[in-house]
């Protein structure tokens, strides 16, 4: 299950797959939502996975207010305590990848 690092396979503009070691590859559509999890990516590699949402929201060029607004509710409760959460001791503002 899962790749062996994290990581963003992209196919196109409108879809890739998360790798998360562990976890199944979860498939990824939309170009919104491939920049929003570039930048969940990028941050855990840059050894500082925790992202402000704000700076998540303007990463995936969206002018939505919360990852829930921009993935949609049926998605993001799929996601959410899987591959994406809270930082330790955060319970609002931030995101980063669960790994």
């Amino acid at each position: 299950q899962g790749g062996m690092v994290v990581d963003l396979v992209k196919r196109d503009n409108y879809s890739a797959t998360l790798y998360v070691p562990g976890k199944k590859p979860l498939t990824l559509t939309g170009p919104k939502t491939l920049l929003f999890f570039g930048a969940l990516v990028d941050a855990y590699k840059k050894g500082t996975p925790a992202v402000p949402t704000k700076h998540l929201m303007t990463a995936a060029g969206s002018g939505s207010a919360s990852p829930r607004q921009l993935l949609g509710n049926d998605f993001w409760n799929s996601i959410f305590g899987v591959y994406v959460c809270f930082p330790p001791g955060v319970k609002k503002g931030s995101y980063q990848l669960l790994d």
